[in-house]
């Protein structure tokens, strides 16, 4: 039996040809021309990356393209990273059909893992590198905080928040027209999910997610229900209608 050769250890000095050359499910950014750890995704973070790209991939209707985290993007000099997703807008240019990116998407996604070092590297280390490398729009999406936040490039190069929510609905997504996403939905996904070693029947809702929003499952559609958002349906049971759509990210 042949074996694979092992995969490079993390802090490893590696060229571009060979980070390029890595398997696909072998984790690892390259940064300052040495291979650095990712985050170990969880069910929650995956589940944040699916729902997501369920949702603009509703939006943009093949107008458009949006990937998960696997693309390889060089964003400078020396360093590659792997966002959670990356976004291309109609009209914009569309990306190769093989190999990394070289040019800056539109919109850059990342789903915060809580800890100190990933913390760091979303909201320090990316923001500044997707800056400098072009990218229009950052999105950082923290489960742990329930915080859903939106980021601007400014003509001089750094990012201004445009959007911080913990509750309630993007009414108009900064740079998509006619996008919006309710952030109450997604948490209410993510509550779904049970602590570690739990039973289905015993789940209790994430850590700081809205206690105040409840779902109604009706036999026709799915109903949320909370002090602001009483009797509203969910847009995808109903016909398109020319005001923005809402997003539905639930099942």
């Amino acid at each position: 039996m042949i074996e694979a050769d092992p995969a490079p250890p993390v802090g490893r000095a590696l060229s571009l040809e060979e980070w390029l050359a890595l398997d696909e499910d072998e984790p690892g950014e390259w940064v300052d021309g040495e291979l650095v750890g990712e985050e170990m995704p969880d069910a929650t973070h995956e589940l944040v990356v699916s729902l997501l790209i369920q949702a603009v991939g509703a939006w943009l209707r093949g107008r458009g393209f949006v990937f998960g985290s696997e693309l390889k993007l060089l964003t400078g000099k020396a360093r590659g990273r792997k966002p959670d997703l990356a976004i291309v807008l109609p009209g914009s240019k569309a990306p190769p059909r093989s190999g990394p990116w070289r040019e800056p998407p539109d919109i850059l996604v990342e789903v915060v893992t809580p800890t100190p070092r990933d913390e760091r590297r979303d909201r320090i280390e990316k923001m500044a590198e997707y800056a400098r490398f072009g990218v229009r729009y950052y999105w950082l999406v923290d489960p742990a905080l329930a915080a859903f936040e939106i980021f601007e490039r400014t003509a001089e190069g750094n990012y201004q928040k445009l959007v911080g929510v913990t509750a309630g609905v993007i009414e108009a997504v900064p740079g998509c027209p006619g996008l919006s996403i309710d952030v109450d939905a997604l948490w209410a996904e993510l509550s779904r999910l049970g602590a570690e070693g739990e039973r289905p029947a015993e789940q209790a809702p994430r850590r700081r997610v809205d206690d105040r929003l409840h779902v109604a499952r009706a036999e026709h559609g799915e109903t949320h229900r909370d002090a602001r958002l009483a009797g509203e349906h969910i847009v995808r049971h109903q016909p398109r209608v020319a005001a923005p759509e809402r997003l539905d990210l639930e099942r």
